[in-house]
């Protein structure tokens, strides 16, 4: 039995009846959102956003959904697909949350060490 996913994310078809590797590209989408979010700068504002809004993290990636003909005008289709995936996954927002929070720990924890 597959399951419907939608879309293609980094190479690998998520209409797959293979689970493992749509988690895998779930994954590393995950691993790349949190390095885009900490080189920006943006990891408070984000895991504010991920621990308040989560409830309605699904609606929004149906928005993107709904919105993808214009918005793949400004925006790469297979981004706008990765990203309503990642919405629509409360593992994988827990994921993003969780690695956010290891790297805020480690920035504050190297601060302090170079304040000595």
């Amino acid at each position: 039995m597959s399951t419907f996913y939608g879309g293609v994310t980094a190479g690998v078809s998520l209409y797959s009846t293979k689970q493992e590797n749509v988690d895998q590209a779930l994954t590393e989408f995950v691993a790349e959102t949190a390095v885009y979010i900490q080189q920006r700068g943006w990891t408070n504002l984000a895991c504010f956003l991920l621990e308040t809004g989560t409830p309605l993290a699904f609606v929004g990636g149906q928005m993107i959904w709904l919105a993808q003909p214009m918005l793949s005008l400004l925006l790469p289709s297979a981004q706008l697909e990765r990203t309503a995936l990642l919405l629509e996954n409360p593992a994988a927002l827990t994921a993003l949350h969780k690695r956010l929070q290891t790297g805020r720990q480690t920035t504050v924890a190297n601060k302090d060490l170079s304040k000595s």
